[in-house]
């Protein structure tokens, strides 16, 4: 029997290029975008990743 876990993770830019460069590493490794890009007060923007892990 497999389980996994799901790891979740907000990241940051100053920038939506620097977000997109900033997904586009982490995607590489196997993490996946939920929900949308959000600008934060701030005037930074940010998403939430996850990564489903899978061990037996």
């Amino acid at each position: 029997m497999t389980q996994s876990k799901v790891n979740r993770e907000v990241i940051y830019a100053n920038s939506m290029y620097m977000l997109m460069r900033r997904i586009n590493f982490k995607a590489e490794r196997g993490w996946k975008v939920v929900g949308e890009v959000k600008g934060t007060a701030e005037g930074r923007y940010g998403c939430l990743i996850e990564r489903e892990i899978r061990f037996s």
